[in-house]
Parts: C-alpha cells; sequence; structure tokens
C-alpha cells in the first residue's frame, strides 16, 4: 500500500511562481511606503528577496526541528530594531 503524499502549502499556493510574485510585490510595496524605506537603504534588493524566498520555501513546506524561528527571525531585524523599527511600521 503506497502512501499518498500530501501538497506542501507551496504547493497549494501554486508553487515557485506564486512564490515569486508574492515576493515581489511584498518589497514593492515596501520599498514605496516612505515610512519604511530608509530601512532599505544600502541593503541589496535582489539579495534580500532572495533570503525572503529561501525563508519562505522553508516556512511553506517544512521548517526542520533543529530551526528556533523566532531567534532566526529576532537575529536578522536586529539592525532594524536598533534603527526604530516598531510595532507601528507593520500597520503602514
Amino acid at each position: 500500500m503506497s502512501e499518498e503524499k500530501t501538497a506542501t502549502l507551496l504547493e497549494r499556493i501554486g508553487g515557485e511562481p506564486a512564490l515569486e510574485a508574492a515576493v515581489d510585490e511584498f518589497y514593492k510595496r515596501l520599498l514605496a511606503d516612505n515610512t519604511l524605506e530608509h530601512f532599505f537603504e544600502s541593503i541589496s534588493i535582489k539579495e534580500l528577496k532572495e533570503h525572503q524566498r529561501k525563508f519562505l520555501r522553508l516556512a511553506f513546506t517544512k521548517i526542520p526541528e533543529s530551526i528556533d524561528v523566532e531567534k532566526l527571525m529576532l537575529g536578522k531585524h536586529q539592525r532594524l530594531f536598533l534603527m526604530g523599527l516598531n510595532e507601528k511600521h507593520f500597520d503602514s
């Protein structure tokens, strides 16, 4: 008897093309927001998008138990917190 494979969230949302489109739209909106744009000065948006795609690929498939997501997210955003990023920016 064969086991039926359950589709990952990534597969259910349309796979890589949907992931690419979502990341592109996300950064388009972030960079267009004048309350957020200063956080991205001197940052390679191309590299940032690639990191975002890698993270979402992981999040939308299966996060390994060895990864502490909270620690990872806090570490990756520490520079932004020091620049003043706070909860009001998430409502922009």
